[in-house]
């Protein structure tokens, strides 16, 4: 079957055809099955073993709908059909009175949430609160790819044409181009809008204030497209205006006013990414495209969209580091917004940051076989690396990268990481653990690993054929390749055998932040004194110099109390070549508030300074990470804040 073929049978967008595809794979490959193939002007297809594997399978469960499709088509009905009931639903999903009766409480509970309401008459259920709510569930399923309701909207030709005209001269207009499928997602949900209004009991009386709309041209737009469907609402115009908005835009009109104030929020956030995380990004490279994703975020959190990630645990978990660090960085815009953001759109977030920093990797002169991986500390990666190279002189190491740097880094052309902390594994490049200090086990799986990738290669070949030509200008060569098999044993034997026998010495991982980088305050004490007391150990091991310190004070007084991060937490930091001499962090905690008062702005209260030395290698974001981890748990801060002694904290850290 081709795209189209798919397209057409399951009542799916393209974008879901692929997605689908690619998840059926995988089901299909943790089976042990062929996956679905491609077969060049012909189409995809299924191998027989395949199919006559899983067809007892589809054969049970064909008219099986699972529970979380059975709950979003209950809702839809809800919405769409005015009444359900408990034998409609046993009849229409072909399930148990039990299961029926189980389904519409978890949709009562799911749409009580969003105020809206699933009453009792004498025929059935019906749906009762805000119609604004009913359609925004509808637009958050057309943008989950595998929702049920694709389905069941029909989309004529013409209308679909209409729509997609109608959109191509509002982006004209206003200077905002949508992405591709934004379009697809504006085309279905207009499609099922249209008929919805033509019932003139769904008519909107009023909207809430949030659908107010800055744009004349928009509502404009919006009237001449509901009037040739012979729909005049000046509520409806008001209500698609807005949510128009709220779908990702691929290029924005950067003469708007409100784009200008997101372009300057965006600026704020790279600047507070770079900050606490030791990146190095241009501004410019990525303030356009956070600016533009921005302005679609602004719009779904004013009016209560949610974004829901189809992975957001996975993408958490796996991009930890990056994923705290644009928690704290899109604090401007929330505030600017006046509202939180949802977990799911600073995940989107994420992606930008995450992907600005890998482009930034592959632009440089990336000529790596061997990652290193380590986030043990400087001198556990220095050993780590002097033991690799001495082995493998011919052999190219990366710098140690830290977890975070890794996530961020290209593999193009890498043969082997080499680890000493937990990775997931990243196929095809093979990935070894090992311990700071090389055991001979380690040694020898590396050994294993660098034969197999090197044995073949052009480099190790003409460095033998350049010696036998040197050999056969001074003698003759009876036997060239048995000439060339000895001095390819030779180089591997003398290579192992050369790092043999090293010296070995014990290494102590580092903690966190060392006991003597801790103070303990019980005295009151001014907001200046306090931070020099925080650097106070960094100053004396020589890790900052006192112009840095200075720094941070001047910036505050001259800036406001930017680096507070709520809680009674403050992130005392500047730029690195403001005095950073090498990495550090130490912290001040106080059993009474420090009062951050400056000259026109509110003041803030501190009970904890994060004193903050960062380089540009990175080296601190791992542990950093853990700490932005822990004061984010309201439970955990209080245990530190009423900790007694610096020793209480050191093992609360620890």
């Amino acid at each position: 079957m081709t795209v189209d073929d798919l397209q057409n049978a399951a009542l799916i967008s393209r974008r879901s055809v692929f997605y689908t595809l690619k998840k059926i794979n995988v089901e299909l490959n943790a089976n042990n099955l062929d996956s679905i193939s491609s077969l060049k002007g012909v189409g995809y297809y299924l191998t027989d073993e395949t199919k006559n594997s899983i067809n007892l399978e589809l054969t049970k469960t064909y008219n099986k709908i699972p529970k979380y499709d059975r709950q979003v088509l209950i809702i839809w009905d809800l919405i769409n059909h005015g009444m359900i009931s408990n034998r409609s639903c046993m009849t229409k999903f072909n399930i148990s009175s039990h299961t029926a009766i189980e389904d519409i409480t978890s949709v009562t509970k799911i749409l009580k949430k969003r105020n809206l309401n699933v009453e009792q008459r004498r025929q059935g259920k019906i749906l009762t609160g805000s119609s604004v709510s009913s359609r925004l569930w509808i637009l958050e399923q057309l943008n989950t790819r595998l929702s049920p309701i694709h389905k069941l909207i029909n989309i004529d030709a013409d209308t679909n044409a209409t729509i997609e005209e109608s959109l191509h001269d509002l982006e004209t207009k206003s200077g905002n181009y949508f992405t591709e499928n934004a379009i697809e997602i504006l085309t279905e949900f207009i499609s099922w809008l249209l008929p919805f209004v033509k019932d003139t009991s769904n008519n909107l009386n009023d909207v809430p204030d949030s659908y107010a709309s800055q744009s004349k041209k928009v509502v404009c737009w919006a009237d001449t497209l509901l009037a040739q469907f012979d729909i005049v609402n000046k509520y409806e115009s008001l209500f698609l205006s807005q949510i128009i908005n709220t779908i990702q835009f691929s290029q924005i009109n950067d003469s708007d006013e409100l784009t200008q104030q997101v372009q300057q929020i965006a600026h704020q956030m790279i600047e507070k990414f770079n900050s606490i995380s030791g990146s190095n990004i241009e501004s410019n490279s990525l303030e356009l495209s956070l600016t533009t994703h921005l302005l679609s975020t602004l719009y779904r959190t004013n009016l209560q969209i949610n974004y829901a990630h189809p992975d957001i645990n996975d993408f958490v978990s796996s991009h930890n580091e990056l994923f705290i660090f644009t928690k704290y960085a899109v604090t401007p815009f929330e505030k600017f917004i006046n509202k939180k953001l949802s977990d799911d759109e600073i995940s989107l977030i994420t992606i930008y940051f995450g992907g600005q920093l890998q482009d930034m990797n592959r632009s440089r002169n990336w000529d790596t076989d061997v990652l290193i991986v380590c986030s043990s500390g400087i001198g556990t990666s220095t050993l780590l690396k002097n033991q690799l190279t001495n082995r493998y002189p011919n052999v190219s190491f990366s710098e140690p990268l830290s977890s975070f740097q890794f996530d961020n880094c290209p593999l193009d052309d890498v043969k082997l990481i080499v680890s000493t902390i937990s990775l997931e594994p990243t196929k095809p490049v093979p990935l070894i653990k090992v311990s700071p200090l090389l055991t001979q086990e380690n040694l020898k799986n590396i050994d294993q690993e660098l034969n197999s990738s090197f044995s073949n290669t052009d480099n190790s070949n003409i460095q033998v054929e350049t010696i036998i030509d040197i050999i056969s200008d001074y003698v003759r060569i009876e036997d060239s390749d048995g000439l060339s098999n000895a001095l390819n044993n030779y180089f591997k034997a003398y290579s192992v055998n050369s790092s043999k026998n090293k010296p070995a010495f014990p290494i102590q991982k580092p903690d966190i932040i060392p006991l003597q980088n801790i103070t303990k305050l019980s005295t009151s004490i001014n907001w200046t004194d306090a931070i020099k007391d925080a650097f106070k150990p960094l100053r004396q091991n020589g890790s900052v110099t006192n112009n840095y310190i200075e720094k941070i004070i001047d910036l505050t007084n001259t800036k406001g109390p930017f680096m507070f991060l709520g809680n009674g937490v403050f992130l005392a930091h500047a730029a690195p070549n403001d005095g950073v001499k090498k990495m550090g962090i130490s912290i001040l905690s106080t059993d009474k508030n420090i009062s951050l008062t400056v000259n026109g702005y509110q003041p803030k209260e501190i009970r904890l300074i994060i004193a903050l030395a960062p380089i540009d290698k990175e080296q601190h974001l791992e542990n950093l990470a853990i700490i932005f981890k822990k004061i984010q748990n309201p439970k955990w801060l209080d245990t530190l804040n009423k900790s007694h002694s610096k020793e209480e904290i050191f093992n609360l850290l620890k």
